[in-house]
């Protein structure tokens, strides 16, 4: 709700939400909120059900809405200054897609490199049809919790990524690592369509457990 909220106080966007139970939510009143209940989209088993889940939800925002441009938070994201469709054209700078780069994981020490060698590892193998990892140079660990795009780049990524989220007996793990939407969203803005997804600034897609 206060996701709802923070979007309908600082912008004049359409917003569409994927919901649990929709007697709990309690949708806010207002014509520019469309819901969704998660119970009504496809179901898989296993520990990254729930996030693939997302990836469905926005194909169902794709079929609710005309919008040419859309920008997919988190639920724990929030707007916190104006915003409008203009300044999300400008920062994807005609690309299709656009992420912050996460820089490290607060405490551990992590850097691209070692995000590379985990991508790798897990993202690379699940997804990756045995292509080879980026250069360092060009690789990006992208953090999906916000993510802006265009319509047609939306579009493109879920006819690669729903079937095979969909298709039987796909395992979405690798070792002990679920492989979930961030790393959809990894390997085909780093490998399948490299270059394809604009580095957005920090202030984007700000966390305390990575800044």
């Amino acid at each position: 709700r206060g996701a709802v909220r923070s979007v309908l106080e600082h912008s004049d966007f359409e917003v569409f939400v994927a919901v649990g139970d929709p007697q709990r939510w309690r949708v806010p009143s207002n014509p520019r909120v469309t819901s969704r209940t998660v119970a009504d989209l496809p179901r898989r088993q296993g520990r990254a059900a729930p996030f693939l889940r997302k990836l469905h939800a926005l194909a169902a925002c794709l079929v609710a809405s005309r919008a040419e441009r859309i920008v997919l938070m988190d639920a724990d994201a929030r707007f916190v200054r104006r915003i409008d469709a203009a300044a999300v054209d400008a920062a994807l700078d005609g690309h299709p897609l656009g992420m912050s780069e996460q820089p490290t994981i607060r405490g551990s020490g992590m850097t691209r490199a070692e995000f590379l060698q985990h991508y790798a590892r897990h993202s690379l193998v699940a997804l990756g049809d045995g292509a080879a990892a980026p250069s360092l140079q060009d690789f990006r660990f992208f953090n999906s919790g916000v993510l802006l795009a265009r319509r047609n780049g939306l579009e493109a990524f879920l006819a690669w990524a729903l079937p095979r989220i969909d298709a039987p007996g796909t395992t979405h793990q690798v070792g002990s690592h679920m492989i979930a939407d961030q790393d959809y969203l990894q390997v085909w803005s780093n490998t399948v369509r490299p270059g394809s997804c604009a580095t957005l600034p920090w202030s984007w897609n700000h966390c305390e457990h990575w800044d």
